[in-house]
């Protein structure tokens, strides 16, 4: 008897991973393993296909062999260019069942921890897992991978089951990908965009807010100016002895705020008109300068005219499943 059991086992030998599932330890790294994540006649195919004597780190794990060559090396040169252009790291793997009663959202968290998929600061890694005896996938993502909604994934599994019923693994599993990777990258046209929208805003922004400047300092200095007119003929008008005779202006004529720049003779006659416009100008600019007075406005004037003078084989990023998202679905 124990000879027949024996002979039995010669004949049809299998892995614990064929008789009770795998576990999470169980499911090689592509990156890391890439002859583990393959039959070792489909790791020998992928070779010539893609024309190298060893195979470079992978981004599929299907070590049962589900999937065809062509269909690998499809995958393989669409998965490693998605990295290339995006920096995100996303990773197919696909087993016959799950070992436990573990739930395959918990199965593929595991995975995706182990793996270390996506950037260590971003964590933008997205993983797709099939479990083809259970009849059940699932879709894990990063943290950073924020673009992509359950909804969303759903919406992509929703697209791959039809295919799954016909066991066209490799069409369903294109098709995920190329679905995912859409998402992922419709989003970040959105986020290349407003780059684009502000940087072409952002001049007719700069105009805008240098004419402000330009105004409030025009005022400013034509203030300045006012005020320097102001105690030049307050002390010219304090000097009993020169009180009569006239006073000319360096800063403007009877300062109107015109453009006629020609300096004239003031005298006392003129200091009512003056006051007047005086009046008028601090009136005139009261929203712009509000209530305060001569002293005030002077001072104020001073101090912000001199405040304003002085200023091998490599293993994937890093990343974590921690606070990512994900979504199931059976067939």
């Amino acid at each position: 008897m124990y000879t027949i059991i024996v002979a039995t086992l010669a004949l049809f030998p299998f892995t614990n991973s064929e008789i009770l599932g795998f576990t999470p330890q169980q499911v090689e790294n592509p990156h890391l393993y890439p002859y583990l994540a393959l039959t070792a006649e489909k790791a020998k195919q992928l070779e010539e296909e893609l024309n190298v004597t060893t195979l470079p780190p992978l981004w599929v794990y299907d070590p049962l062999g589900y999937l065809r060559v062509q269909t690998l090396k499809l995958l393989h040169k669409k998965l490693q260019l998605f990295h290339d252009e995006t920096t995100a790291e996303l990773a197919v793997a696909l087993i016959d069942k799950i070992s436990s009663n573990q739930s395959i959202s918990s199965f593929s968290i595991q995975v995706f921890d182990i793996w270390r998929l996506g950037n260590k600061e971003t964590n933008n890694g997205l993983l797709l897992l099939l479990s083809i005896d259970d009849r059940e996938m699932n879709i894990q993502l990063g943290k950073g991978v924020k673009q992509i909604s359950s909804d969303k994934l759903q919406a992509i599994m929703q697209k791959m089951i039809p295919h799954l019923h016909k066991e066209d693994y490799d069409k369903a599993v294109d098709i995920g990908i190329t679905e995912l990777i859409s998402k992922f990258n419709g989003s970040n046209l959105f986020d290349i965009s407003v780059p684009i929208i502000v940087f072409s805003v952002l001049p007719f922004v700069l105009i805008i807010l240098c004419v402000c400047v330009y105004e409030s300092c025009s005022k400013k200095i034509r203030l300045k100016k006012y005020l320097k007119e102001i105690d030049g003929l307050q002390q010219h008008l304090q000097n009993k002895q020169s009180a009569h005779s006239p006073y000319f202006s360096t800063v403007c004529p009877i300062f109107d705020l015109s453009n006629d720049i020609i300096p004239r003779p003031l005298t006392l006659i003129d200091l009512a008109y003056m006051r007047d416009r005086r009046n008028f100008y601090f009136q005139h600019n009261r929203h712009y300068y509000g209530e305060y007075s001569h002293d005030q406005m002077r001072s104020e004037l001073r101090s912000s005219s001199s405040s304003s003078s002085s200023s091998s084989f490599s293993d994937f990023g890093g990343g974590s499943s921690m606070g990512g998202t994900g979504g199931s679905s059976s067939w």
